[in-house]
């Protein structure tokens, strides 16, 4: 008897039609969706990374900013040591710069002995200061009244003023300028105008007239108008020139003795049109300069709020 021999393949399953193209379909659809969340992780990563670049672009970009502006100073006590009597760099307001790294520098020195101190001067030449640069007489009264509270106080921190005078230590009422701000009836716009004709290191209870600004001088004299404020110099990277110091803008104030205290104002204004400024007083320790102390140091705006300053994105 002979024998039958039945060989079976393997193939879609007749008593599941469709099943074949059903299960292709479900695995396109999970590939396609996971192409799509790691196409949106890759994105993300990518975002990441670029943040993080610009991130260390602008960071490094007010390192090396801020690095000039401090050696500026440097550049502009060793200018004022040239020559007593022409100095390359004078301490009458006038604006100097020059260009380093692609950087433009800035430099503005005045005698702090120019300046109201808030410790010793009288009270109605700051109140005629506030007046002088635009401060109402609402707000001179006030804020003048609160300075008053606050000397025959103690200061801002009347126990810790009161714990040292008894030691013996002579504490200021004022440590810095900025503490302006904590006076009761001082508005940031006020200060902004204010802050640059004050001082609470020149010890002195009037300022130096030859060596104040035209808004000192007006309050010196009690005037109760505001100081004629003038449009703020233009200034662009063509007028810097080089590497060598430029006068950019002439001073408004005179030539003084008093030297003892400067103030050094740096600016850098980076190709990317960042501008880092700060100011710094500083005193001669030996000779003319060639060694100074520094006594305060912050960082500030000036030369935004004294000039309108086109950097390197308005050169031609």
């Amino acid at each position: 008897m002979s024998q039958v021999t039945y060989e079976f393949q393997s193939g879609p399953d007749s008593s599941r039609p469709g099943a074949d193209g059903t299960e292709s379909g479900l695995a396109l659809v999970i590939v396609l969706w996971l192409v799509l969340i790691l196409g949106l992780i890759a994105g993300h990563a990518l975002d990441v990374g670029r943040n993080d670049l610009r991130q260390a672009a602008s960071l490094l970009d007010d390192s090396t900013a801020t690095l000039l502006a401090r050696g500026a100073v440097d550049v502009a006590v060793a200018h004022l040591g040239v020559s007593r009597n022409q100095p390359a760099i004078k301490p009458d307001g006038s604006l100097f710069g020059w260009k380093e790294h692609n950087h433009l520098i800035f430099v503005r020195v005045t005698p702090e002995s120019g300046r109201v101190d808030l410790n010793n001067a009288a009270e109605d030449l700051i109140s005629h200061l506030i007046r002088t640069v635009g401060g109402s007489a609402t707000e001179s009264q006030s804020v003048t009244h609160a300075v008053s509270e606050l000397r025959n106080s103690g200061g801002l921190d009347p126990d810790n003023f009161a714990s040292a005078r008894n030691r013996g230590r002579n504490v200021p009422y004022f440590r810095n300028v900025s503490q302006l701000l904590s006076v009761p009836g001082m508005e940031p716009e006020l200060y902004t105008k204010i802050s640059p004709y004050v001082t609470v290191l020149s010890g002195r209870t009037s300022p130096d007239s030859i060596a104040a600004a035209p808004a000192v001088r007006a309050a010196l004299r009690k005037s109760v108008t505001p100081h004629r404020t003038f449009k703020r110099p233009q200034i662009s990277a063509q007028d810097i020139g080089g590497a060598s110091v430029r006068l950019i803008v002439p001073g408004d104030i005179g030539q003084t003795s008093d030297l003892s205290l400067l103030r050094i104002e740096t600016a850098t204004v980076s190709p990317n049109d960042r501008t880092v400024a700060m100011e710094v007083i500083v005193s001669q320790s030996q000779g003319f300069l060639q060694n100074y102390r520094v006594h305060a140091m912050r960082r500030t705006d000036w030369l935004n709020s004294s000039y309108d300053v086109r950097g390197h994105a308005d050169e031609p």
